[in-house]
């Protein structure tokens, strides 16, 4: 029996409904994860402010706005994740794996030397952020030990986001979920110990949950480094050969990112504005 027009035209409608249906599915596998994984990070900062809630009002404060201050250093390397991201999806699509492998060595490179400004000026400087920001004296005097461990953990944070944008880039979204939950279970334990002094160690109060965000964050760093060195996605990365900055890739991936980090920089710019005025 002949095909006729109409069975013709029902059997593309058929195709291109399972296609509608396998590309949302294929869509879903990979934002779900990215979306639990920006829900857990923000998870770190809010179980910090509610574990010290038990120890002053001005913990609380402190807590917050250091807290506000950390993201808002962290916008900077929203331009690195975003075009890192890209440019590796891009190169990986376009099945060049050493230019994806330089890509991802070269954001990594420039990440770690920014972030060890960023966190030198925040050990040395921890009260200026606050004073700038007019926090009532008891406010900055319980925030200082935070803020230092904080600032320190700011290494192993980026370390962690430019690793995510570089799986993201390989179509691995789960690894980042994973090592961000991580980072959230032994956050939340190792409060409980160093904020209050539990098994053994010693009450730091406030400067306890910046040391316990510290730790979780250089495990989740080592598990995403771990999977980078060992190949375990499309890209490896190794520090063999050439380690200099490498300024025509890096202006690729900045040009890429530097449009959303604008966005990230002005939104973050108002939470602190609005959090200064509430802890002021």
């Amino acid at each position: 029996m002949p095909v006729t027009n109409l069975q013709k035209a029902e059997g593309r409608s058929e195709l291109a409904r399972r296609s509608q249906e396998n590309l949302l599915k294929a869509v879903l596998l990979l934002a779900g994860p990215v979306i639990v994984e920006m829900a857990m990070q923000s998870t770190v900062g809010i179980a910090d402010v509610a574990m010290v809630g038990r120890l002053s009002p001005a913990a609380i404060a402190a807590v917050g706005l250091c807290n506000q201050i950390y993201m808002l250093a962290l916008t900077v390397f929203a331009a690195l994740r975003t075009g890192t991201t890209v440019l590796v999806a891009h190169m990986v699509g376009a099945d060049d794996i050493e230019g994806a492998n330089l890509a991802a060595r070269q954001s990594l490179i420039l990440a770690l030397i920014i972030a060890f400004v960023l966190a030198g000026i925040g050990v040395m400087f921890p009260a200026a952020g606050m004073q700038l920001l007019g926090a009532e004296p008891d406010v900055i005097e319980v925030g200082i030990g935070y803020m230092r461990w904080k600032a320190i953990s700011v290494i192993f944070a980026i370390l962690l986001m430019i690793a995510t944008g570089i799986l993201r880039g390989c179509g691995d979204t789960l690894t980042s979920m994973y090592a961000n939950a991580t980072v959230n279970i032994i956050n939340i334990a190792l409060n409980w110990v160093f904020i209050y002094g539990k098994l053994g160690m010693p009450a730091m109060g406030a400067a306890g949950a910046g040391f316990s965000t510290m730790i979780a964050r250089a495990v989740g760093a080592a598990i995403m480094m771990a999977v980078l060195v060992k190949g375990r996605s499309s890209v490896r990365v190794t520090w063999r050969g050439d380690n200099r900055i490498n300024w025509p890739i890096l202006k690729r991936v900045l040009n890429i990112g530097l449009p959303a980090a604008g966005e990230q920089a002005m939104m973050r710019g108002a939470q602190v504005f609005f959090t200064s005025i509430i802890t002021s």
